[in-house]
């Protein structure tokens, strides 16, 4: 019996089982270490390829922007950067100076070599609406794609550690980035001069067809009162203070000696009516004779040389909501309007309608068609923002988002019965100057000359 017990302790004795536990899972052991070590590598070398591919994208897609930095609107809409063009070399070695300068897995990185047949940098467009949402192209680019290498086409794999155990002596890796040319995000205190947005669904729009409103339930447009809630009297007041200004001045007609010209004048009463005598005559009294006629009247009611009231136009941006109010507002245009609409500012011309009391849109339209630096007197050259707009061309009303901004020519304003102001979108994208962040899914025909990643 005692022999029996002293061979189950042997059997149980497990001394030294360890060490042949180790023994066979010992090249287990070593290569999870190899892998976790040759993965993190990898891992930390294609995120600084990824820093590398934004930085030269941003880089490229800059260089992009100051090309169409002072460029006219005709030039920038028929703009081509052809392959071989300076401009070509401009933007892709923008990207490969910045490349360089970043290293991934201990070297330095090239993204556009021609002598090592190195080209990773494609220019193109971006729009989400389509996939995929780069498509290279050289016609009216905005947008350029940068993708960063380690592989035996560019700039050498990555040497492994531990790996080797296993015959992996080397691994490719690489990250692509895509910077763009993206709308405004804001337009700055002062730059909203127009009381109305464009819906989403104007957008693309053949130029061709202006867009007429009034009603604006039918033509993809809606009166705004900038952040106020809409009304009709409102908005009148709000148009005329935008140019009236705090420095409104007293014009006389001056004789040609520099005197004021006198002329018997009705006397009015603390509540604006005229005063009568005990004979129910006008009270008349010897007063300097105002201008009153073309664009004397422009003169006589507002400072023409003052520039617009900051103040009444806020700073918007996409996200802001804006409250609007479809329909027709006629107010807007019930008033004296000027009659010659292609004269110089200083030239006679016609008042039509009420001569004392502008009419609100028609006054804005003539204040601003003659500042807006587009060398055409009769038309107003203006931004404007655009709406959401799920439903196709639905009356505004109330408070909806801002998703973009576009510019356009509104011409001049048709007075009542008509009450109707038409406007033409431009066409092309127009590229402003020391513009971006607005982000790639906005809506409108404005972009920017800063550019974001967008992927």
């Amino acid at each position: 019996m005692k022999s029996y017990f002293k061979i189950f302790e042997k059997v149980k004795n497990q001394a030294g089982a360890t060490a042949i536990i180790v023994a066979i899972v010992l090249p287990m052991l070593i290569g999870f270490g190899a892998l976790a070590v040759d993965v993190g590598y990898m891992h930390v070398t294609k995120n600084e390829l990824q820093n590398v591919a934004d930085a030269a994208a941003l880089a490229a897609a800059r260089k992009l922007g100051s090309i169409y930095q002072g460029m006219t609107y005709d030039a920038q809409t028929t703009y081509v950067c052809g392959r071989g063009d300076t401009d070509i070399a401009v933007i892709t070695g923008g990207a490969d100076a910045v490349a360089y300068n970043n290293k991934a897995g201990g070297e330095h990185i090239i993204v556009h070599n021609t002598t090592e047949g190195i080209d990773e940098v494609e220019i193109g467009v971006w729009d989400l609406s389509n996939t995929p949402s780069f498509t290279a192209t050289y016609n009216q680019p905005d947008a350029v794609r940068v993708t960063a290498h380690r592989d035996n086409a560019a700039n050498g794999p990555i040497t492994t550690f531990f790996a080797k155990i296993f015959g992996i002596d080397t691994v490719d890796v690489s990250a692509d980035a895509t910077a763009a040319l993206t709308a405004p995000a804001i337009l700055n205190e002062g730059e909203l001069k127009v009381p109305f947005s464009l819906s989403k669904n104007n957008f693309p729009n053949d130029c061709t067809n202006p867009i007429t409103f009034s009603p604006t339930a039918e033509s993809c447009a809606g009166w705004h009162n900038f952040f106020d809630s809409p009304n009709a009297n409102s908005i009148g007041d709000k148009l005329l203070g935008l140019i009236q200004g705090d420095d409104k001045q007293d014009y006389s007609v001056l004789d040609e000696d520099g005197e004021p010209v006198l002329e018997w004048q009705p006397v009015f009463d603390e509540n604006g009516q005229p005063v009568l005598d005990e004979n129910g005559d006008l009270v008349l009294e010897w007063k300097p004779k105002k201008l009153v006629n073309g664009p004397a009247w422009l003169v006589a009611n507002f400072d023409m040389n003052a520039p617009p009231d900051a103040e009444i136009t806020p700073v918007v941006g996409t996200g802001d909501e804006i409250n609007h109010q479809g329909g027709t507002i006629s107010s807007l245009f019930l008033g004296g309007r000027l009659g010659n609409t292609n004269n110089d500012i200083n030239s006679p011309e016609e008042i039509l309608g009420d001569a004392k009391h502008p009419a609100p849109f028609p006054a804005l339209f003539d204040y601003f068609r003659r500042r807006d630096d587009d060398d055409d007197d009769t038309i107003w050259t203006a931004t404007v923002p655009v709406y959401e707009d799920d439903d196709v061309c639905e009356n505004p009303s109330g408070a909806i988002p801002i998703i973009g901004f576009a510019i356009i020519e509104i011409h001049m304003p048709n007075p009542p019965p008509d009450s109707s102001v038409s406007v033409f979108i431009y066409c092309e994208l127009i590229f402003v100057d020391g513009r971006g962040g607005g982000g790639s899914g906005a809506f409108g025909n404005v972009k920017g000359t800063i550019p974001n990643l967008v992927e």
